[in-house]
């Protein structure tokens, strides 16, 4: 999804309210200067920006912008007179903005909107994050999902019958001893893996299918690995490799899955982390150039504090663009308890009507609030088609804004636009531009629609 930034994002909403941008032309100095022969070859008219703001940006200030009100204007030289004390010199050109509006209430009426707008304009929400376990009728549901919609369960191709699956012993069943997976080699002084085995009274969720899977014990301060070298009978050169592994962990931030080789196209190639919460299918995807033959894959854990993981149902795939995965089934009878004052979460996921199957991936769709925004590098994430009514619902706070103020000319001017604005949002909300979970089931392997 597109993200937009803090400054683009000020420069689109002020725009119809009278926004310039501009590049100083003579170095800011020690005063209360600023030129522009841009501006003043544009806006000649002497005093035509008084009262105005004036925004420099990449000033040396430590918040990398400084803001002044504009007490005059000369329009034959673009020179800005602005308030305050005054600048610190600049040792190059610098981009600045002006309006009629304080960069400060600017941000405060997006963080505003963005509330507001919410769940018609937010961020689609696909996760992946949970696991379901015995007898569970009941999930904390991630704090980016604020708003559930959909609800999939998953349904896994076993690693030790996928034809396409070019590891050996991806189940991590066969073992030398107990501490020897056949095919996999361990790293890291003082690393061990043992084998974790499956149990029936009571049964083991550490287990994620079949009879076995490995626990990797990581040491402190120590870079362990758990590889497998894969010289493949399909096509290995030049080709896109894709890696998938369940894990489970309680330690975030620290494993990932690795494809490695001198012929590995950015060696060594790592996913993303694990995000500690138990069960997580992890995910990478590897180039290998013309020359490469073989390479390692596997699991890697970085060095830090010492702790444990699972890993169980390796899956390589050579050739296609994603991971090797199966459709998922659209659930029912469930129902969203929002999150208690405080909560750090989004609420609870609780089934109803249905019995779940244990160790099968939830499929959760939703949608999350936009990014609340407070310097000049943050960004939001957004759809290109959600900016337009985003905007408009600040305009109207703006606007808004201005004409409850004591002193300002035309209020009632102020408080038309404001109107005009929160109807134009209004009307784009009802057009469909809004963000919304597809009503129908997602897109299968097998079939459309």
């Amino acid at each position: 999804m597109p993200t937009t930034r803090l400054d683009v994002l000020r420069g689109e909403i002020q725009r119809p309210l009278g926004f310039e941008e501009f590049l100083t032309t003579t170095n800011i100095a020690t005063n209360n200067l600023v030129i522009s022969t841009e501006l003043g070859n544009r806006w000649n008219q002497d005093d035509h920006f008084n009262g105005q703001f004036v925004l420099i940006r990449g000033a040396v200030a430590a918040n990398g912008i400084v803001a002044r009100r504009v007490t005059d204007y000369t329009g034959t030289s673009g020179q800005l007179t602005v308030s305050g004390v005054v600048l610190v010199a600049e040792t190059a050109a610098r981009t600045c903005e002006i309006s009629l509006f304080h960069s400060d209430d600017v941000l405060r009426a997006y963080n505003r909107a963005r509330q507001d707008v919410f769940p018609l304009i937010g961020i689609l929400r696909d996760n992946r994050s949970l696991v379901t376990g015995f007898r569970q009728f009941t999930y904390t549901i991630p704090s980016t999902v604020r708003r559930l919609k959909q609800v999939y369960l998953g349904h896994r191709d076993p690693a030790t019958s996928l034809a396409e699956n070019l590891l050996a012993n991806a189940g991590f069943n066969n073992w030398t001893n107990s501490t020897t997976p056949v095919s996999w080699t361990l790293t890291g002084a003082g690393a061990s893996v043992t084998r974790e085995v499956e149990t029936t009274t009571p049964r083991n969720f550490a287990v994620l299918a079949d009879s076995d899977s490995a626990r990797v014990a990581v040491p402190a301060n120590i870079l362990t690995t758990l590889l497998q070298t894969v010289t493949p009978s399909v096509a290995t050169e030049g080709i896109e490799l894709n890696l998938s592994c369940w894990v489970y962990c309680l330690t975030a931030s620290r494993v990932s899955l690795s494809i490695a080789g001198t012929n590995v196209v950015g060696d060594p190639v790592l996913g993303t982390t694990h995000g500690g919460e138990g069960w997580e299918r992890l995910t990478v995807t590897a180039r290998t150039n013309e020359a490469a033959t073989t390479y390692n894959v596997g699991l890697s854990a970085t060095s830090g504090a010492a702790f444990g993981f699972y890993a169980d149902e390796a899956i390589l795939v050579s050739g296609p663009s994603e991971a090797a995965d199966r459709e998922f089934t659209l659930m029912h009878g469930w129902k969203q308890i929002p999150p208690v004052a405080g909560a750090a979460n989004g609420g609870l996921l609780e089934f109803t009507e249905q019995d779940i199957p244990a160790k099968r991936e939830l499929r959760l769709v939703g949608v999350d609030m936009l990014a609340s925004l407070s310097a000049e590098a943050d960004t939001i994430e957004i759809d290109g088609d959600l900016l337009e009514p985003l905007y408009a619902k600040v305009r109207s706070y703006l606007c808004e804004e201005m004409a409850g103020k004591v002193g300002v000319d035309g209020t009632a001017a102020w408080a038309a636009k404001a109107k005009e604005y929160g109807d134009r949002y209004k009307e784009l909300v009802n057009e469909g531009r809004r963000v919304a979970a597809p009503k129908r089931r997602l897109r299968g392997p097998y079939g459309g629609w």
